[in-house]
């Protein structure tokens, strides 16, 4: 099928510097004029060296002529698209190889007590460089060879290291340091210091349980950031392409240590594994028993401050409706936040009971029957037609995907939504977006919508959602989705950083080899 020409899909957030260097190569700084290209080999990219000496001026017939033969060096490198439709050829072209030295690959963590039971709960949240390591060990676009790769995936799979900490007798600093050691002698790596090098972590910050069983765990901090979890290789990672549960762009200094390497790309957020396993035990022909559910906080930073805090207010609006389940969430503070505790209030004046009262409600339906709160959320998420996902500190969240993994269809509460494969997944035939400003102004007007939805929209809804999952969730396999899901995710970066980065080359090297002639 006819592809649209995909927006960048790596965010180059020039970690310390002004602009992304991705694809950099050096040139020689010893005297003497020299211009020469060649070939490129199976692992390298070919590469223009400029000498001065002390010759003479050349004409600018020989100028023209250098630059013309480095840039027919590089024909062949070019990437599989034209400039008119910038249209990538799907399948032609990309190569990767994934690393398999026992330092660099973390698969073996698989096999560590209590891996297997974390990866498929409800609570496995920031494991989805699991799923994305599943999905390309069997992928058709790699190669077992080294030589024949341009790409190449590194399956540090950092944030299940730090979970398991002490495996096969090693803790998670020893890995770190073995993993670093191992890439500061591959010639892989060193050819081009990482720029051709991606792999993936979906977790930024780890807080609260994560630090149980860490040398962090009585320490008093925050939260343990991703470049300290995986220090000293984290150093080595800066010039890679790291594949994250959103894209940074031009980070901020704060999210550096989150971003780890120089640029980013959008995997998604981990789904509740609940979700998952609900959905596939539903008889997808029955009716859902509720229209509208939502259950966490109304207080968080960022994009998202004012369209939970103003969505809060419906909480005492929709008390007592049949169709409708919002529940707030108190966390583990033992008391929230002034939106939070402000619904509470008005739920509490509203019933005529206290506030206490009504939050130890709203704590036992969040727990549910099997008293946990991830997996009571998935039953009632499975059991919804549309599922609130209001903006976080980004537009997207693990609610988000977590919806979609549940079958219930998203309502977006959020301007400038940009999901994970946005440019080849129909987010528009599924989700149902809500103008964030009329829910500023007039938040009960966003029920009034919702409950105007006839059935055959709703059914046309749920039917591009079901089909859809497959193409953005690692975890859903089928014989097509499989292929197009994995593909997408690796060809986006691929395509684009090849382009950029040889379009750099030849801009940098014609400016020098002019000059220096």
């Amino acid at each position: 099928m006819a592809l649209e020409q995909p927006a960048v899909p790596v965010r180059c957030g020039c970690v310390g510097t002004s602009h992304a260097r991705v694809g950099e190569r050096r040139v020689g700084e010893r005297r003497g004029v020299m211009a020469r290209a060649s070939a490129p080999g199976p692992l390298e990219q070919p590469v223009v060296s400029v000498r001065r000496s002390g010759t003479s001026h050349r004409s600018g017939l020989t100028r023209v002529w250098t630059v013309a033969v480095a840039l027919a060096a590089m024909a062949p490198r070019l990437p599989a698209f034209t400039l008119a439709g910038a249209q990538p050829r799907l399948g032609s072209g990309l190569r990767y190889f994934m690393m398999q030295e026992p330092a660099l690959d973390f698969s073996h963590l698989l096999v560590c007590r209590g891996a297997a039971e974390l990866i498929e709960t409800a609570h496995g949240e920031g494991l989805q460089e699991v799923h994305v390591y599943r999905r390309l060990l069997t992928h058709p676009q790699r190669v077992l060879d080294a030589s024949e790769a341009n790409a190449f995936f590194l399956p540090v799979m950092e944030y299940l290291s730090w979970k398991m900490q002490q495996c096969h007798n090693q803790s998670h600093e020893q890995r770190m340091t073995l993993a670093n050691l191992a890439l500061r002698r591959s010639k892989i790596f060193r050819r081009f210091g990482g720029n051709d090098f991606f792999w993936v972590s979906s977790k930024s910050h780890a807080f609260g349980p994560d630090l149980v069983g860490t040398p962090y765990a009585n320490v008093t901090t925050e939260s343990i950031s991703m470049r300290l979890r995986m220090k000293p290789l984290s150093k080595s990672l800066r010039k890679t392409i790291v594949g994250r549960m959103k894209p940074f762009g031009r980070v901020h200094p704060k999210s550096v240590a989150s971003s780890v390497g120089k640029c980013t790309f959008d995997v998604g957020h981990q789904p509740n594994q609940e979700c998952l396993r609900v959905f596939d035990s539903l008889d997808l022909s029955k009716p859902r028993k509720r229209l509208v559910y939502f259950a966490g906080s109304f207080d968080v930073c960022c994009t998202g401050k004012l369209i939970r805090c103003r969505l809060a207010s419906l909480v005492a609006h929709t008390d007592g409706d049949a169709d409708t389940l919002l529940v707030p969430s108190r966390g583990g503070r033992g008391s929230g936040r002034a939106c939070t505790e402000k619904a509470l209030e008005q739920v509490a004046a509203k019933r005529g009971v206290h506030i206490d009262a009504v939050a130890a409600q709203y704590a036992r339906i969040a727990s549910g029957p099997t008293n946990d709160r991830y997996v009571t959320m998935a039953h009632y998420m499975s059991e919804t037609i549309f599922c609130l996902a209001p903006a976080g500190d980004i537009c997207t969240s693990s609610r988000f995907y977590s919806s979609i993994a549940a079958g219930c269809i998203p309502v977006v509460l959020c301007d400038g939504l940009k999901a994970a494969f946005h440019d080849f997944v129909r987010y528009k035939d599924f989700l149902f977006v809500y103008d964030t400003q009329l829910l500023l102004e007039e938040p009960e007007e966003l029920m009034r919508a919702l409950r105007a939805v006839n059935a055959s929209e709703v059914a046309r809804m749920q039917k591009a959602l079901f089909a859809a999952r497959g193409q953005m969730l690692f975890q859903v396999f089928c014989c097509c989705c499989f292929r197009f899901s994995v593909f997408v995710f690796v060809i986006r970066f691929f395509f684009v950083i090849r382009f950029f980065s040889l379009f750099r080359f030849f801009f940098e090297y014609f400016i020098r080899v002019w000059l220096l002639l």
